[in-house]
């Protein structure tokens, strides 16, 4: 996977059997987020953070990780639901250093693609990557269950993907990562930058451990990726 590296991550990092095992009991959970782009740098943000009693603030947001951390953004229908588009615009847009794509949830879950095209003028006025749901991991690749999302437009190659069952087998995790990386691009092609060649593979299993995910960069570092 010469070019390219792999970015593991979770699927949101409200956890509440992190707390006391990798967020110390101490922690603020308005300093979870920091703490989380120290371990991990990047995350998929579930629908439910922004129908919270409160809507998210993203400038914190922004000042609570680095850099090179990189939010992905889960979409669906119940979305503007919660938060009015335009609200969402600014709110995104506050992010957009750190703003890698919008991931739309595959039609049979609570979203479904007749929803998208409400979601147009956003897309269009971030400018960032946005990846709908393609087809299921087990269709494909995996024994496991879980999604590959494809970019808008893009090559027949995702650089995106989502893993909702147990990882603590590393050897199994391993496959699922060898599965993942097997389908994406060797090489970059002319023009193409480093960012373009990032991957992204998010963890979405509800009962994960910070200490699983860990294991699991590790084994992409061994990797090489």
């Amino acid at each position: 996977m010469s070019s390219k590296s792999l970015n593991i991550g979770a699927y949101g990092w409200k956890h509440e059997n992190w707390s006391g095992g990798f967020y110390p009991d101490d922690l603020p959970q308005d300093w979870q987020l920091t703490y989380y782009s120290n371990a991990f740098n990047c995350v998929l943000v579930p629908v439910e953070y922004w129908c919270e009693r409160e809507v998210p603030d993203c400038e914190d947001w922004l000042e609570s990780v680095h850099n090179e951390f990189r939010f992905h953004i889960a979409c669906d229908e119940r979305l503007l639901e919660c938060v009015p588009l335009e609200e969402l615009k600014a709110s995104l847009n506050i992010l957009k250093p750190v703003l890698a794509s919008l991931v739309f949830l595959p039609a049979d879950s609570s979203g479904s693609e007749s929803g998208i095209g409400q979601f147009a003028s956003l897309i269009e006025s971030l400018g960032v990557d946005v990846f709908f749901a393609d087809t299921m991991f087990g269709q494909v690749m995996f024994d496991n269950s879980g999604a590959i999302w494809k970019k808008q437009g893009g090559s027949p190659a995702a650089r995106f993907a989502c893993i909702d069952d147990d990882v603590s087998d590393m050897r199994e995790a391993r496959k699922a990562v060898e599965a993942f990386v097997e389908q994406l691009p060797t090489d970059a092609g002319a023009g193409e930058s480093d960012e373009m060649n990032e991957a992204t593979l998010i963890v979405a299993d509800p009962g994960l451990e910070a200490e699983t995910l860990g294991k699991l960069r590790s084994v992409v570092e061994i990797m090489g990726l």
